[in-house]
Parts: C-alpha cells; sequence; structure tokens
C-alpha cells in the first residue's frame, strides 16, 4: 500500500480522526477522507481546483466524535454524535424501531458500526479499496468496492448485501450526502427526473401542506401557490422541509450552483433506489439538535418511500431477502 509515499496521481492514507481509523483517497482534482471506524463516513469530498468541500458540517463537526456512544437505545445517537458527513442507511431507512425483536436505532445500524478495509489495487492511474462489516443486532455482511481513477472528480461504490441468517427478512437503504455551506450559499437548482412529490413531514417552516401531492418539479404551497421545485430556496428563506420524491424514472438527481458554475451528481441504480428525500434546512431550525444553526441541502437516495418503520411495515415497503442471497447495488458521487 502506498500509504503516503506517492504524492502524484491517485494515493492513499491512513489517518486517525480523534482516534477514529480513517482513509483519505485522493487524485489530482479531488480529495475524499472516509472515517472507517465510522460507517465509512464520508466527511470530506472536496475538489482540489477550488478548494470546494462540498460535505456539510454540523456545528459539532468532528468533534463530535470525540464523545461517540454506541447506545443503540437510544435513538438520539445520530444528531448526538454526527458530523455532517455522508453516510449509509441500513437495515432501516428512516425512523428506529423494532426489527425482527430487536431494536434498530434511526437510519439503522450500519453508520455507526466500524468497517474493516482492504486495498485492491494502489496505482497511479486508479485505486480500488474493498471496505467490509458484519452488522451486529441484524444478520448482515456488507461489503463496498470503492473506485477513484485519475483526473476524474468521482467516486464509484459497488455494495453487496448478503443475509447470514436461515431466515428471509427484508431491509431498507439509503446514501445521505449532505450539502454544505462551499457549495450551497450560492443559487442553487435541482435536475430531477420524472417523478412523484409527496409531503410526508411537515414544520412550521416548511413551504408545503402536509399530504399535498404533485408531479416534479411542482407543488402547491401552503398558500395553494404551485412552486417549481427545481429552484432550491436559499439561506434568506428559513425553509425548513422534507420532499419525499417516489418513483423515480432515471437513476440521478444533480445540484447545481449557477453563480460558482459547479455541480454535484448523485448517480444510483434505480432498481434498488426507487425512491428519494431533499431535506432542505435554511436555519429554519429551532431546538434540538441545532438550535437554529442548520443549513444544509441533502439528496437521499433510497429504497423505501415512508419515513416511519412503522409505515414502512404496514405498506410492505421494503426489499425481501432469501436465506444466503446476496444484493448488489451501487452509488456514484461526481462533480460535474
Amino acid at each position: 500500500m502506498n500509504n503516503g509515499n506517492r504524492n502524484y496521481g491517485c494515493r492513499l492514507q491512513e489517518i486517525s480522526i480523534y482516534g477514529f481509523k480513517s482513509l483519505i483517497l485522493e487524485n489530482e482534482v479531488l480529495r475524499t477522507t472516509l472515517i472507517i471506524d465510522k460507517g465509512c463516513e464520508i466527511v470530506e469530498f472536496n475538489f482540489k481546483k477550488m478548494d470546494l468541500d462540498f460535505v456539510w458540517r454540523t456545528p459539532n463537526g468532528l468533534g463530535a466524535l470525540k464523545n461517540f456512544s454506541k447506545d443503540y437505545s437510544d435513538d438520539l445517537i445520530l444528531t448526538d454524535y454526527y458530523t455532517g458527513g455522508w453516510f449509509e442507511a441500513f437495515p432501516v431507512c428512516g425512523g428506529g424501531g423494532d426489527y425482527f425483536g430487536t431494536h434498530i436505532p434511526v437510519y439503522g445500524e450500519v453508520c455507526y458500526l466500524p468497517w474493516d478495509y482492504e486495498v485492491l489495487k494502489d496505482d497511479e492511474d486508479e485505486i480500488i479499496v474493498k471496505t467490509y462489516c458484519k452488522t451486529m443486532r441484524s444478520p448482515y455482511y456488507l461489503e463496498k468496492i470503492i473506485t477513484l481513477k485519475s483526473m476524474i472528480p468521482a467516486l464509484l461504490i459497488e455494495e453487496s448485501i448478503k443475509n447470514l441468517s436461515a431466515e428471509k427478512l427484508h431491509f431498507n437503504i439509503g446514501y445521505h450526502p449532505n450539502f454544505g455551506k462551499s457549495f450551497i450559499d450560492n443559487e442553487l437548482e435541482f435536475e430531477i427526473p420524472d417523478c412523484v412529490v409527496e409531503i410526508l413531514w411537515s414544520s412550521e417552516n416548511s413551504r408545503f401542506n402536509l399530504g399535498e401531492k404533485g408531479n416534479w418539479p411542482y407543488s402547491k404551497d401552503k398558500k395553494d401557490k404551485a412552486i417549481d421545485l427545481r429552484i432550491v430556496p436559499n439561506k434568506a428563506s428559513k425553509v425548513n422541509e422534507i420532499i419525499n420524491l417516489k418513483g423515480i424514472k432515471d437513476g440521478f438527481i444533480e445540484v447545481k450552483n449557477k453563480d460558482k458554475d459547479i455541480g454535484i451528481k448523485v448517480s444510483f441504480d434505480e432498481k434498488i433506489f426507487k425512491n428519494a428525500i431533499l431535506w432542505i434546512v435554511r436555519n429554519g431550525d429551532s431546538g434540538y439538535p441545532r438550535y437554529g444553526n442548520t443549513n444544509v441541502v441533502c439528496v437521499l437516495p433510497k429504497s423505501n418511500h415512508f419515513i416511519t418503520l412503522e409505515d414502512v411495515n404496514k405498506n410492505k415497503d421494503y426489499i425481501e431477502i432469501e436465506p444466503g442471497d446476496t444484493i448488489s447495488t451501487w452509488i456514484k458521487y461526481e462533480i460535474t
């Protein structure tokens, strides 16, 4: 493994962040950092030409790791120790609760677990890293093949999920990339394929009523006015909202910053990730966990449409997997 000996082309280096084993993957145009010991969470996705890091930082930032706890009975584990990084949700994607006789916290368990890694290829043209983990409360083995190629500002993640049990199970999966200050402070625009818009959660500072439905890119607001959802509310809007997207026809969501002439495209396996959430908070939150200091735009491709585990189970809104079977999928983050 190069591990810092090569300072050109593709390279990687193992580091420690507050005692958490982490990996820097880097080429000529992109530097990305993954916390291997905390779900392979991506805490840096930096376009080097502009020194523009797309990843959001919560007010606690990486310092949240210093007090990290794995108390799975506490559904505040996510927000208490959240850095703002990009994480995977599995085997639930949304609210926690009872999962085959055990409690699974919000967004599952793999985002809280330490993973292992193995370098499969390490040269100046391409880096390929395998990361893997066995879940603790649910019986799965997950493996990710992460690829970074020379001169390309993109990270490809190919994942396999194996049911280790003797029972037929079901799960949901999602990827939760959050975009922060460096990227979202200017005018933003979504590019999203045809889908159904539905509001499954609404706050005082949401533009939309609970239950409102429409067809992308329009939905009616609380004043019955058609809103073009392609235009992302700016920081002055003080919004706090979640927009559910159902049945995305093609597997991608792109966010563009017109002022800086740059964007990020999240491409994904449309056979698995049929739905998505747009989470937009422009300091319109109040109280716990960030007390009005949340400025983030998130796109969350996911397998399920419903948010709560109760609604997921009631509507059989999940993926079934037979004993011993493996299901494969993929996601790609690319600067455009």
